[in-house]
């Protein structure tokens, strides 16, 4: 049976592997959707060019992604800083984060919000790609 430690140690690599994987899946929707926007002799040959206008909002999602992504950490810093310095003021050397804290709350819902847009910004490049395939 896996101490909770183990656990947590678990949770930190698989969410830091979510992390990365989700920053260059928006990154490799962007490039793509940036080759077929801009041209040039590298663009893969489809018979009709996909929708300009999708995509820049796929490639608006995918620079979201980032945002989100950027935003996670930083609430991330806030929400432990408070922790520390809280700790620190009562002169303990162990604590708790507050679960209720907005800045806490707000890392786990960019996580997940960062998740979604990814594979929107995934299903719209797809969707452009398909579209285009079949005109």
């Amino acid at each position: 049976m896996p101490k909770l430690s183990e656990i947590y140690q678990e949770l930190d690599f698989v969410s830091d592997r979510i992390s990365t994987q989700v920053r260059q899946i928006a990154l490799g929707v962007l490039a793509v959707a940036w080759l077929f926007l801009v041209g040039g002799k590298d663009k893969p040959p489809l018979p009709a060019p996909p929708g300009r206008l999708w995509l820049l909002g796929v490639a608006a999602v995918s620079i979201a992604v980032l945002v989100a992504d950027y935003l996670q950490y930083v609430f991330g810093y806030w929400a432990t800083n408070a922790v520390r310095r809280k700790a620190e003021a009562a002169k303990q050397t162990a604590t708790e984060f507050n679960l209720r804290d907005l800045r806490y709350r707000a890392r786990t819902w960019l996580f997940w919000l960062k998740q979604v847009l990814a594979m929107m910004a995934v299903a719209g490049l797809a969707v452009a790609i398909i579209q285009a395939l079949h005109a």
